[in-house]
């Protein structure tokens, strides 16, 4: 049974990263990196020597040494900062992928120069269409000689503006749906025939849509076996989830206090509003879903190392509850705040946006819901209507 009592050295990380967050990545310079584009590499490069990039890898690859634990207390703390660095993009979905897909030896390499920050590499793998479904792939990878040719679209990849190296999912066999058959490829940014689609979303989060056409890559750009990539990308996938709902904890923890504070120093009638009971009511009932959801984070990554199945159920489910909470906490937020919590100065409106992100990524709560009700229905309906 994993024990979530932090060690001294978790704690240390806990604190170390807050503190930086609190010192670089105050409101008003997250509000100036966001409008730069949400991607600061002097805040990347002193995350990279502070060894938070490698949080999560083990110290055999090049990494802090620890494991998800390690990567949640990162991601925990960046998400009560809203700080945009795409964290969770590289050092849990790409370097999760190439630990799963290939050999340590193969391995080390790639994720050094990740750990140092000097390598910008993300998963690749959204299509229209999966819906909690990672099998669904379109994108094609067509071997000519020692050649493929890569053609397909990948759509809302987080950190895909920045990215210098992409991990590309493509089928090699098979048809759409079907779980074997899907490769893995390490493709450079600026390969011809790869054009990308810049924007963000609405909390600053910058992403990118991509379009292969023809894309020529060498037979050495294939990561792991031909075939066996949806193992790497599952496992990737639901370590990312964990990763986002740790985030989302972040930020609803910080949503929590904001409302909190304003509570006591807002005055009306004479007194501090939060001495009215019906508002401390309101501030009970964001607790208890805060806590509902860091009790099913800590499960979730009780169970990461289990077997597929029981993994998949156990981020599904946290998942699930993540967004309700997020929802509930977000929307609460706002409202006691009153209209200034939806403008652009107001800080929860900010959580707002973040929380409503952290909501649909990876799948909404009717996505999870629907993964758990086929584990427990197998007649379940197969897609989300």
């Amino acid at each position: 049974m994993t024990d979530f009592n932090f060690s001294e050295e978790q704690i240390l990380l806990r604190d170390s990263v807050r503190k930086f967050v609190e010192r670089e990545y105050s409101f008003e310079v997250r509000r100036r990196y966001d409008a730069e584009g949400g991607y600061n590499q002097k805040v990347w490069t002193l995350m990279a020597e502070q060894g938070w990039l490698g949080a999560g890898i083990p110290e055999l690859l090049g990494g802090f040494g620890g494991g998800p634990i390690e990567s949640a207390i990162v991601l925990h703390e960046l998400g009560r900062g809203l700080v945009l660095e795409p964290y969770l993009a590289v050092c849990v979905l790409a370097a999760h992928a190439l630990q799963t897909a290939l050999a340590p030896a193969a391995t080390t390499e790639r994720l050094a120069a990740l750990v140092r920050g000097e390598s910008l590499v993300v998963l690749a793998h959204r299509e229209a269409g999966q819906a909690g479904q990672p099998e669904r792939v379109r994108t094609s990878a067509v071997a000519t000689g020692h050649c493929y040719r890569i053609s397909g679209v990948k759509l809302q990849i987080l950190g895909g503006v920045h990215a210098q190296r992409l991990l590309v999912s493509a089928r090699t066999n098979g048809v759409e749906a079907e779980p074997s058959g899907i490769t893995l490829f390490e493709v450079p940014a600026d390969t011809p025939g790869l054009t990308r689609k810049n924007y963000r979303l609405i909390d600053g989060t910058p992403v990118a849509d991509l379009t292969f056409d023809n894309v020529l890559v060498d037979a050495s750009a294939r990561v792991g076996s031909e075939g066996t990539g949806i193992f790497a990308i599952s496992s990737a996938l639901d370590h990312g989830t964990v990763g986002l709902c740790a985030q989302a904890v972040g930020a609803m923890e910080r949503a929590l206090e904001i409302t909190t504070e304003y509570l006591r120093t807002r005055r009306q009638f004479g007194v501090a509003i939060g001495s009215f009971q019906a508002l401390q009511h309101q501030l009970a009932d964001m607790l208890i879903e805060l806590e509902q959801s860091r009790s099913m984070l800590y499960r979730a990554l009780a169970h990461l190392d289990d077997s597929q199945g029981r993994r998949h159920l156990a981020v599904a489910a946290a998942k699930a509850q993540i967004c309700k909470s997020a929802r509930y906490i977000a929307s609460k937020g706002v409202q006691l705040h009153g209209g200034i919590g939806i403008t652009d100065e107001c800080t929860i409106g900010h959580y707002f946006k973040s929380l409503y992100v952290a909501e649909k990524l990876f799948g909404n709560a009717a996505v999870h819901l629907q993964t758990l009700s086929r584990a427990l229905i197998p007649t379940a309906p197969q897609e989300v209507v």
